[in-house]
């Protein structure tokens, strides 16, 4: 049973957004390579690159962000619990989603009905006009990477041989599956800033602003148990 603390829960659709109800919204900022897959790239080392850079932006976010800054303390009793039956719910999640080694913490997981929003501002040196292809590789297929990053790995291929790094136990994840976006606005446009003497000419700058919507019904229920 979950301790008498008050309990947030996700919703995507307006029409279901109960009185009281907020929105969590947060950026996501990714500076660097986004080529695109196909069937003979997968580009699983340069997702697994791009996922370890959100992980970062992500573990600050639950440590300052209601709910997940609650979950990161707050205890819970559950039979499936790695440490005891007294627990954290970030380690019961931590323990729920993980695999090869990792400790995966999605913020978004199916089994509680939790979608996001996406507004994606792509910055890229490509001409003006070459919104759809580039030389880093049409549009659809970068954001495939992209999208791909976002969520957790379904097959440990897709780890692409990185060991797990200290600062990695747990792993933020955004969504447990891409599938699980409820809309996506992209607005690319042309990146103006000189060439680093670090990048690539085709290398991006992205700005990702995520947006779910949550609210604390007054009752006791354990998220992601």
């Amino acid at each position: 049973m979950l301790e008498e603390k008050t309990v947030w829960q996700f919703f995507v659709d307006d029409d279901e957004l109960p009185k009281g109800a907020e929105i969590v919204e947060f950026k996501l900022i990714y500076r660097g390579r986004l080529p695109a897959a196909s069937k003979s790239s997968t580009r699983n080392k340069e997702k697994h690159q791009i996922r370890k850079v959100i992980h970062k932006q992500l573990r600050e976010l639950w440590k300052i962000q209601p709910p997940m800054s609650v979950w990161r303390n707050q205890i819970v009793e559950a039979q499936n619990s790695p440490t005891g039956t007294r627990t954290t719910v970030l380690d019961v999640m931590a323990h729920k989603y993980g695999r090869w080694g990792y400790r995966f913490v999605p913020l978004i997981v199916e089994e509680r009905s939790l979608g996001c929003e996406l507004d994606i501002v792509f910055l890229r040196r490509d001409a003006h006009g070459k919104i759809l292809s580039s030389a880093g590789g049409d549009l659809d297929n970068r954001l495939k990477v992209l999208f791909d990053a976002l969520r957790m790995p379904r097959y440990q291929d897709e780890l692409a041989g990185f060991d797990v790094e200290p600062h990695e136990n747990p792993f933020f994840v955004l969504l447990e599956d891409d599938s699980l976006i409820s809309k996506i606005v992209i607005a690319p446009d042309r990146l103006l800033t000189p060439l680093e003497d670090d990048e690539s000419i085709n290398d991006v700058h992205l700005i990702i602003t995520a947006r779910v919507k949550v609210f604390r019904p007054n009752m006791h229920m354990t998220p992601f148990m």
